[in-house]
């Protein structure tokens, strides 16, 4: 298994601050962060030298469904659930 990427609270991914780790599984790790406006939303990555990107697919499906994306293995979504409180 490759290894997951690292992001500790408090570092800036874009405009993004990771405020803290939801989770990890096998194919990547989910953390909370917040931006200046105070918006929270869920950052979705995935190691850089994973044999089945699933985050590029992801990307794909977003930007035919007319969603803006990036070329980059991380995802960011909007924050859903009682878990990331």
């Amino acid at each position: 298994m490759e290894e997951l990427v690292a992001l500790p609270p408090g570092i800036r991914v874009g405009r993004w601050t990771i405020t803290k780790k939801l989770g990890a599984g096998a194919f990547g790790a989910v953390y909370l962060c917040v931006n200046d406006e105070g918006v929270q939303a869920a950052l979705k990555t995935e190691p850089v030298n994973t044999p089945h990107p699933l985050l590029v697919m992801e990307a794909h499906v977003y930007d035919k469904a007319g969603h803006p994306s990036r070329r980059r293995r991380e995802a960011l979504l909007p924050l859903l659930g009682p878990r990331a409180r």
